[in-house]
């Protein structure tokens, strides 16, 4: 259980309530007995069959490829390689999803990026001006710090958590309940903040340190949202009420991947010391790595409080896959489901191709005594393993195709009905198989034709 937890994001909904209790555990017990016993009927029934009939000189092979058994034993491999081909080709299609996101620019900065939480509580920071004066202490302790090349504070974080607020053009009456209706997604940003992530004004300029809560409002907007409010004018100093307070536009920024790979929406970016929150965000650039990110997070905290503990320590990088985390844990639980059918897939052709050739071996050693070469028995049982993985790989095509649909939600950059997927996963299955099979085939080329006819006689 702690295993699969680990497959699971923290912030996947009830991952820490995972665990086996009673109930599972009898569950998993009656599945297990009733597996042994059902498998075991077959055999058991086919056995009483036989016994019923008088032997005959043939009894031996009948164990072999057309026999009862050997139908059964070729079924259940055949499953078993389509089970092993559905869930291998969802697993590659949800593992090119994970490379097109990691692949993809959101427009930040994230290498050697960490980042961390802090919550001011209200008995001791209770108004606006004891949020910034924390906020601006915070951001001197970033700089002060050694190992923290560059650092700013903010509210949220790309990718892990935003907010929304309410906006309109000044010249726009607003609801009648007298407020905006429409809003906007924003973010808090010191000037330290953006310049750390890698933001920077496409148009105007950035936030600077006079930009403090005794000059006038001030905001960004990326491209998308100017050109929607403004389409084919300059957005510089224009005006835009934002939560009722009238704020002057500075500057333009690219379109940033805010919310992952999954979407590009209307932002605007309000400067922190004008906008004081209790819920603070800190990224810093630390050139040594993520290893001593929490000490350098605890020590930048201490010198502004040694009451407060940062929470959320975390890489940017992985930040930013956030919204991306079914996709990320859809993809660590394909894995380990593929690569166990995969492992019953490959046993299950061994032991049948084994267990068909020492029920063969007289077989085998006639062909021997006629002249036939040790390679064309090897091609014979892997012909024999290859029908098997064919018949098996055209059904879990099928299946794979219509499994692809139920997980569209989880991909990205790749279609569901990609085709180099499945052809790929199906001949890297079959290499595998044959694989699987090449001992057995072996084996069977080294078969003395002199010791195999005196055993059947």
């Amino acid at each position: 259980m702690r295993g699969f937890r680990t497959l699971l994001p923290p912030e996947f909904p009830s991952a820490g309530a995972i665990a086996l209790d009673g109930r599972s555990a009898v569950l998993a017990m009656l599945a297990a007995w009733g597996s042994v016993l059902v498998f075991s009927l077959a055999p058991t029934l086919r056995s009483l069959r036989i016994s019923a009939r008088i032997p005959s000189s043939s009894g031996r092979g009948s164990a072999g490829r057309g026999s009862d058994g050997g139908r059964l034993r070729s079924t259940f491999v055949v499953g078993e390689v389509a089970l092993a081909a559905t869930l291998l080709a969802i697993t590659i299609l949800v593992a090119r999803s994970l490379s097109a996101i990691r692949g993809l620019d959101t427009g930040f900065t994230v290498e050697q990026v960490v980042a961390f939480d802090l919550s001011l509580p209200e008995n001791r920071y209770p108004d606006d001006d004891a949020l910034g004066q924390a906020a601006a202490r915070l951001a001197i302790a970033l700089d002060e710090t050694p190992g923290i090349e560059a650092g700013g504070v903010g509210v949220g974080l790309p990718g892990r958590n935003w907010r929304s607020a309410s906006y309109r053009l000044p010249d726009e009456a607003t609801d009648e309940g007298g407020g905006e209706s429409l809003r906007v997604a924003i973010r808090y940003a010191s000037p330290g903040y953006l310049r750390t992530l890698g933001v920077k004004a496409a148009r105007g300029r950035s936030f600077t340190a006079a930009d403090d809560d005794a000059s006038t409002p001030v905001v960004l907007v990326n491209r998308r949202f100017a050109e929607r409010l403004w389409p084919g004018l300059n957005p510089l100093g224009r005006t835009l009420v934002v939560s009722g307070r009238s704020v002057e536009v500075v500057g333009v920024v690219p379109n940033l991947l805010e919310f992952g790979p999954f979407g590009l929406f209307d932002m605007a970016y309000l400067p922190l010391a004008q906008w004081p929150s209790r819920q603070l965000s800190v990224v810093a650039h630390v050139p040594g790595g993520p290893n001593s990110a929490r000490t350098l997070a605890q020590t930048v905290v201490a010198r502004v409080d040694p009451t407060l503990a940062p929470h959320s320590v975390a890489r940017m990088e992985d930040v930013l896959l956030l919204p991306a985390d079914k996709t990320v844990a859809m993809g660590k639980v394909m894995s380990v489901l593929s690569g166990v059918a995969l492992i019953l897939a490959l046993v299950g052709v061994f032991g049948s191709m084994t267990y068909s050739v020492s029920q063969r071996v007289p077989e085998i050693g006639v062909r021997m005594a006629l002249g036939a070469a040790p390679a064309r028995i090897q091609a014979m049982v892997l012909t024999d393993a290859a029908r098997l993985f064919g018949t098996g790989l055209a059904i879990g095509t099928v299946l794979a195709v219509l499994a692809a649909r139920g997980v569209t939600a989880f991909l990205f950059g790749v279609r569901a009905s990609d085709p180099s997927t499945f052809v790929g996963s199906g001949i890297l299955l079959l290499v595998v198989g044959l694989g699987a099979a090449w001992i057995p085939a072996r084996r069977a080329s080294t078969v003395d034709p002199a010791r195999s006819l005196r055993s059947d006689g």
